[in-house]
């Protein structure tokens, strides 16, 4: 999973950059961590974001996280 990860964050990155969208500077997570998470729990785990959450974070993916709220 973790080539499939990077992959995704890296194609993510790409595409937010072709298309000009700057990021929000109170977020703590860049748009591409945000596709790359969304993707990964679609692929991975059903859309299920709390099983998302806990892996991203065992693996040390990202830096931060989205809160368990959104």
């Amino acid at each position: 999973m973790e080539e499939e990860a990077i992959f995704i964050y890296c194609l993510a990155d790409c595409v937010v950059r072709a298309v000009s969208c700057a990021d929000d500077p109170r977020s703590l997570m860049t748009h591409a961590e945000i596709i790359t998470f969304v993707m990964i729990s679609a692929l991975y785990y059903r859309c299920n974001y709390a099983i998302t959450r806990r892996v991203i974070a065992y693996h040390r993916y990202f830096n931060h996280l989205i809160s368990r709220l959104v």
